[in-house]
């Protein structure tokens, strides 16, 4: 069963090669000149970032018409050009072959990030090495101290699972892996910073052991989210990723 993806309408019937986010772009544009036009002499900084402006969206144009026939083909559709071309008592039928190889690449990727069983994250805490010669204050013993750092490392780990799990992580990777099939580009931003509305429990031992609700202070905590590569806007002059 193919799968299907909701993407943003990422053509017009008037220019096929124009994105939403090209529109959008190109409203800016018309409304920075226009507020230009109005000046008796523009200065020289406006008109350098409206020089590169223009010059990022024409290079980015080409970009985003390969990702909008990227999505085309996975959800079988054809292009506005070739559709005018195929007679109207032809056959349209879309044989959805591209689908079926995304869709078996995200499942093979996802599954090799998830080697580890269904619930394994791709990441690990491993604690610090203490060599054998190492001189300790005198009380302490060398593998009581590696026990100690264990635990710490343990806990690490436990809490960092759990905000994984509270920011949907995997479902996040997941939506970018797809897109990465889909596109050959993906994008996930992180970590963010977003306050923490975890309530927090406690037992009160003096009212028959029953739990109660700590009032505590605002507490942050990060996240991570997917974003797609059509609202990701990089350097153009970068050499490389």
């Amino acid at each position: 069963m193919t799968e299907q993806i909701n993407v943003p309408q990422a053509v017009t019937m008037d220019d096929v090669s124009l994105t939403p986010a090209a529109m959008r772009v190109m409203q800016a544009e018309l409304a920075l000149g226009a507020t230009l036009a109005t000046l008796a002499q523009p200065s020289i900084l406006a008109a350098r970032l409206d020089t590169r402006l223009e010059d990022r969206r024409q290079r980015r144009r080409e970009y985003e018409q390969e990702w909008v026939e990227c999505y085309q083909r996975y959800n079988s559709i054809y292009p506005a050009d070739i559709m005018a071309r195929i007679h109207p008592k032809k056959s349209k039928l879309w044989v959805g072959m591209t689908a079926l190889k995304v869709n078996s690449a995200h499942s093979a990727i996802m599954d090799f990030l998830r080697s580890g069983g269904e619930d394994t994250l791709p990441w690990s805490i491993d604690p610090m090495k203490i060599p054998e010669n190492t001189i300790l204050p005198e009380g302490l013993d060398i593998n009581g101290v590696r026990d100690v750092i264990q635990g710490r490392v343990d806990a690490m780990a436990v809490e960092v699972e759990n905000q994984f799990d509270d920011c949907d992580f995997e479902e996040e990777l997941d939506m970018a892996v797809l897109e990465l099939c889909i596109t050959g580009s993906m994008g996930m931003v992180g970590p963010l910073t977003i306050p923490d509305d975890k309530e927090y429990w406690e037992m009160d031992l003096f009212n028959g052991n029953r739990m109660q609700e700590v009032p505590a202070a605002q507490k942050f905590k990060p996240t991570t989210k997917f974003v797609s590569i059509f609202n990701l806007y990089l350097d153009m002059e970068a050499p490389n990723v």
